[in-house]
């Protein structure tokens, strides 16, 4: 009750309920967080609640907290992935497609061995989408 209103240690909170795969609650914490006047753990929170809201399987919601984060960069890598798996699972394909593109070419750019293997995962997911949108690859 004392931390109620409190944006760091709701932030923290919720932070670790995420951790703990408790996403219910995580979400309760993290949603006081962007209630609160404090925009560094706001901004903080939008990036865990896309997170939590992926893994409950709200993806509109999930987007939409990815997409308030400030300073969003359309292609940063794990941000913009992110928000590319979203619109796959919602099967909007058309949204998710330019967003791999642009993750891809990020970690193509990249020598980094975990870089690698996403660009191959996101390579098949590209492949996927053209092929149930009847593009050519």
């Amino acid at each position: 009750i004392i931390f109620r209103n409190d944006p760091f240690a709701n932030y923290y909170i919720g932070v670790f309920y995420k951790d703990i795969k408790l996403y219910n609650k995580s979400l309760k914490h993290l949603e006081r967080v962007t209630d609160s006047f404090n925009d560094y753990y706001i901004n903080l929170a939008y990036v865990e609640l896309g997170m939590v809201c992926y893994k409950l399987e709200k993806y509109e919601d999930s987007i939409e907290y990815y997409e308030s984060y400030q300073p969003f960069e359309p292609y940063h890598g794990n941000l913009s992935e992110e928000i590319a798996d979203s619109y796959f699972a919602l099967r909007n394909y058309i949204e998710a497609l330019p967003r791999y593109e642009g993750v891809l070419k990020i970690y193509r750019r990249s020598y980094d061995r975990q870089a690698t293997r996403k660009a191959e995962a996101i390579s098949k997911k590209i492949d996927f989408i053209k092929n149930e949108l009847k593009l050519d690859k």
